[in-house]
């Protein structure tokens, strides 16, 4: 039944997407007089919120700049895939493409839709560093923001992806001794609505119709 080989990179695309539309945070710090003094890009990566947070809370000093982590960080990663049972479409539907040399097409069964759970952490050694970036995300996501991306379900396809925030939970992690590290954590819980699509089958296009046409039929009266 299965066997025929395809690959849309569907679970890739929705990661790099998901990533990019939080790759360029900034945050800034302000003077006495409520002039700039420091703006710093928030670096992001892919992982796991606990090995992060093991990694931060083992530094001795966060403005070491010999160390390999300075805050404030995001960091986010997938979480979950489910069926999107809402959204389902009729499996009969099939979309047909027409390839460039005009003589063959394609045919792509209907796609089936998922809901890919992601979680955006914010890493920050003070509460102001935090909520700057928590309100630079916020305003966008009313509660889902959607965004448009090429060849997810096949070849050639554009297809619209909403991406739903869910909630925010903020963690002060600031236990043990006055010479511990502050950890300041929010984390922020998404889901990406995502379309698979199938394996792609060539399809014959009828390129000559031969039609018998008379103005009148033999058994017509005179």
């Amino acid at each position: 039944m299965f066997g025929d080989y395809f690959y849309h990179s569907t679970i890739k695309k929705s990661v790099a997407v998901f990533g990019t539309l939080f790759n360029n945070i900034t945050v800034r710090r302000v003077g006495n007089s409520n002039e700039i003094v420091q703006t710093t890009k928030v670096p992001l990566a892919y992982g796991p919120r606990a090995k992060f947070l093991e990694r931060i809370q083992s530094q001795k000093d966060f403005d070491d700049p010999t160390v390999a982590i300075k805050l404030p960080r995001m960091s986010f990663e997938m979480s979950s895939i489910s069926a999107d049972t809402g959204s389902k479409l009729n499996p009969l539907n099939k979309i047909v493409k027409r390839n460039p040399d005009s003589i063959s097409a394609q045919t792509f069964m209907s796609s089936v839709p998922y809901v890919i759970g992601f979680t955006l952490s914010v890493y920050g050694k003070n509460q102001d560093d935090v909520l700057q970036i928590i309100e630079q995300i916020l305003p966008y996501f009313s509660p889902e923001y959607t965004v448009t991306v090429k060849d997810m379900e096949y070849t050639g396809s554009r297809t619209d992806v909403p991406v739903v925030l869910n909630g925010i939970t903020p963690s002060d992690d600031f236990e043990g001794s006055f010479d511990t590290n502050r950890v300041i954590v929010y984390t922020l819980d998404f889901s990406m609505k995502a379309r698979f699509g199938g394996p792609v089958q060539p399809q014959g296009l009828i390129l000559e119709v031969d039609v018998n046409y008379y103005d009148k039929m033999p058994y017509d009266s005179q």
